[in-house]
């Protein structure tokens, strides 16, 4: 693995200090820093692929707002409500 190493202005070092927990070095904020912004960004491309998808699939669409119009807390029409009743 490639090592590297960066520089920071002595503004921005008080700044990280301030805001890095005790239990965790510079170097592992950074690195989860840096981590959860390569995961962000990823999450932010499927999202736009998703709703291009969607426009592209209307079925898939319909499907989906039924889905997000199901009513969670009650039985589905036609399943057994024998497990809930166990529980």
């Amino acid at each position: 693995m490639k090592a590297s190493t960066i520089r920071l202005d002595l503004a921005i070092l008080e700044e990280l200090e301030k805001v890095i927990p005790p239990s965790l070095s510079l170097r592992k904020y950074l690195h989860d820093l840096i981590i959860r912004d390569i995961h962000a960004r990823k999450m932010e491309a499927a999202a736009v692929a998703y709703a291009q998808f969607l426009k592209m699939n209307r079925e898939e669409e319909k499907w989906l707002e039924r889905w997000e119009s199901a009513a969670v807390d009650e039985p589905m029409e036609g399943l057994s409500t024998k497990c809930l009743e166990e529980w």
